[in-house]
């Protein structure tokens, strides 16, 4: 039987607003909403666990995680660069 319930992605920095997903994910749960938080951090680890994790999201783009944030972090690649590939992995998963 197929559930009537609705589904809320929330695409969010955890590296830098881990709390503000988990608070918008627990008010929509709250409202009967099922809330699921990817991960779209390119500086350091996430402040709250994800349901997608920004490693599972780099896969889809076949890039390997390590790699990718040492070029970030080195600055080898740009931060518009980095958000729109983590923008880009988000839409294929």
């Amino acid at each position: 039987m197929q559930s009537n319930r609705k589904t809320a992605f929330i695409l969010a920095t955890l590296d830098t607003k881990g709390p503000e997903a988990l608070y918008i994910k627990n008010k929509l749960l709250s409202l009967g909403i099922d809330a699921i938080v990817m991960d779209l951090g390119i500086y350091g680890e996430p402040l709250t666990k994800p349901d997608i994790s920004r490693e599972e999201l780099l896969k889809e783009l076949s890039i390997p995680p390590g790699e990718f944030l040492a070029k970030r972090r080195s600055g080898e690649i740009r931060r518009d660069e980095a958000i729109r590939i983590m923008g880009i992995a988000a839409g294929r998963y």
